[in-house]
């Protein structure tokens, strides 16, 4: 009884650090939300989401290698693989590097073509090279999910298609 009583009070204070957590960071004091991640991963056992809170932390107070070590800690998990994959793109963009910026855009296109920020880097790459044939498979082989999205993918096509016909 009194295990699970000790448990449950673990419990109970790693969560409120980890709503701390986000919202100290979501207020702009990211060393407060550093430091409620750290104690609510300490609470709740290494949770996910305290660590990539904790990553998010790091990245605001320009800790790079921290962030980037939390972030591939998260990346071999599937839960958080995608919430990973851009934080290291936000990282590498914010540093100049672009191919690397790319790479984990590609990697997260790959997993999940819906996740919008992925397929816009890759779209916007293959756009910046003049792959027009690519960006066009690329824009064709889309998923829609709303009814308005139709229209800007049918421009977007004409688009493309006129620019692969002027390169020609």
């Amino acid at each position: 009884l009194l295990a699970r009583r000790g448990r449950a009070k673990r419990k109970e204070r790693g969560l409120s650090a980890l709503s701390g957590a986000v919202i100290a960071l979501h207020a702009g004091e990211p060393a407060q939300a550093r430091d409620l991640a750290r104690e609510a991963r300490n609470h709740l056992g290494g949770n996910e989401a305290a660590q990539l809170v904790e990553a998010q932390a790091h990245l605001a107070l320009g800790d790079m290698a921290a962030a980037r070590e939390h972030y591939r800690a998260l990346i071999g998990n599937n839960k958080t693989a995608l919430a990973a994959l851009s934080g290291l793109h936000q990282q590498a963009k914010a540093q100049g590097r672009h191919n690397a910026a790319l790479t984990f855009a590609r990697k997260a296109a790959a997993i999940a073509p819906q996740t919008g920020w992925a397929t816009n880097a890759v779209f916007d790459d293959l756009v910046r090279k003049g792959a027009w044939q690519q960006a066009i498979e690329m824009t064709a082989n889309a998923p829609v999910t709303r009814r308005e999205d139709k229209p800007a993918r049918r421009h977007r096509l004409a688009v493309l298609e006129t620019a692969l016909a002027l390169s020609l």
